[in-house]
């Protein structure tokens, strides 16, 4: 899979330090405590963590940031700067705002997987395709084409995948119904080893979910971070 390039612009900066100026609650999630230098861990590890940290209200996506942090691959200051731009939006109308798009180089239509054209398998969920943890972020590809939903992937130590996901269950469902109900709860998220039940049932989420068409994109957590860091240089 090709590097992702960053995508975040100079308008971006200014406006993130401005919210987190005005939001004293953008670390919220600060119980989800990280810290220390990453190198894989097993999902007994990460699960040992979790189990540590008082569960916190938050969306999907607070969810999927705070496995990354407690993963070690985001910091305090990244998360911050990462729920400061769901903020962005005075209207509230949306948490998947051009900042947060920004950071997860969601603005890149040619890392965007899809299931239109069924005869090529890589527009759907390949394993292949997922090297490092990072962030799955779903999109509705008919009405508002909006994104709408975040998950989160381990990579382990091991290798083997595992995806974690909150606040869906129609997701958890179609899992589940194509044969993997080995589910385990970890904080607010529901984890499922990404075998091929798993896939199956992913990808059948992606053509069957009530809004219709759907498609995602995958970001290694350690690209938003390097997102984060380049900031200040113009990028």
């Amino acid at each position: 899979m090709k590097k992702q390039k960053r995508s975040v612009n100079t308008r971006v900066m200014p406006l993130l330090l401005g919210t987190l100026a005005l939001n004293t609650y953008a670390g919220i999630f600060d119980a989800c405590f990280g810290g220390g230098e990453y190198k894989p861990i097993t999902e007994q590890k990460l699960q040992a963590r979790m189990s540590k940290i008082p569960d916190s209200f938050g969306v999907c996506f607070n969810k999927a940031l705070c496995l990354a942090k407690v993963e070690r691959l985001l910091t305090q200051a990244d998360e911050d700067v990462v729920v400061a731009a769901t903020k962005t939006d005075l209207t509230k109308s949306t948490n998947y705002t051009p900042e947060y798009k920004s950071l997860m180089n969601l603005n890149d239509d040619g890392l965007l997987h899809t299931s239109l054209n069924n005869s090529n398998a890589i527009n759907n969920l390949n394993l292949g395709d997922i090297h490092d943890s990072g962030f799955i972020n779903f999109k509705r590809l008919n009405g508002d084409k909006a994104f709408f939903h975040t998950v989160y992937v381990q990579v382990s130590a091991s290798g083997e995948k595992f995806l974690y996901s909150a606040n869906d269950a129609s997701l958890a469902r179609s899992i589940m119904q194509a044969g993997n109900d080995e589910l385990v709860q970890v904080g607010g998220s529901l984890r499922f080893k990404m075998d091929e039940n798993t896939v199956t049932g992913f990808n059948r989420y992606l053509t069957n979910h009530e809004a219709g068409e759907i498609g995602f994109v995958y970001t290694p957590a350690n690209q938003v971070a390097d997102n984060i860091a380049h900031f200040g240089n113009g990028v």
